[in-house]
């Protein structure tokens, strides 16, 4: 029973942290109802999708996804996110007490999801960084291909065969 307790006041303070590492109250994370509004805005960026906690079966989806978009708005990995869903009373401690800085929605790349599409975004090098790395180019007009098979028919911007070819 003092198990039970303590661990609960534990993830009380961690959420209490995590809430005020996001920037807000901390106060928030001990009201009913609206602590998972709030929590729901830390991660997902909208707080009203908590209501579909309501929902039978969506409500799985829903938490496991906040779980992990909650790891990753505070830079940690998908595997951190999951193991914050089926050991929450372990992780949420590490990311409360942590250096984990939290990133706001507006400050992930080209305003995407973290996990979320990475077809044309760019790194900071100007590379595009695609799934798909055929015809993938960079600010030079130079193909970088995956294919092997493909590299004897790349060229550079001024119409040159890349002397790499074998």
């Amino acid at each position: 029973m003092w198990t039970s307790f303590i661990v609960g006041v534990i993830v009380i303070i961690a959420h209490w942290k995590i809430f005020t590492k996001a920037g807000k109250p901390g106060w928030a994370s001990i009201v009913p109802f609206y602590n998972l509004y709030v929590l729901f805005e830390i991660a997902l960026d909208s707080g009203i999708k908590f209501l579909f906690l309501l929902i039978p079966i969506v409500n799985i989806y829903f938490a496991i996804k906040v779980c992990i978009k909650l790891a990753h708005r505070f830079g940690k990995s998908t595997g951190f996110g999951i193991g914050i869903v089926f050991l929450g009373f372990i992780f949420l401690p590490i990311l409360a007490f942590s250096d984990a800085q939290y990133m706001p929605f507006d400050s992930y790349p080209n305003n995407m999801n973290y996990q979320g599409n990475m077809n044309n975004m760019q790194s900071p090098n100007g590379m595009n960084n695609m799934n798909s790395m055929n015809n993938m180019q960079n600010q030079n007009g130079m193909n970088n291909m995956n294919n092997m098979n493909n590299m004897n028919n790349m060229q550079n911007q001024n119409g040159m065969n890349n002397p790499n070819n074998m």
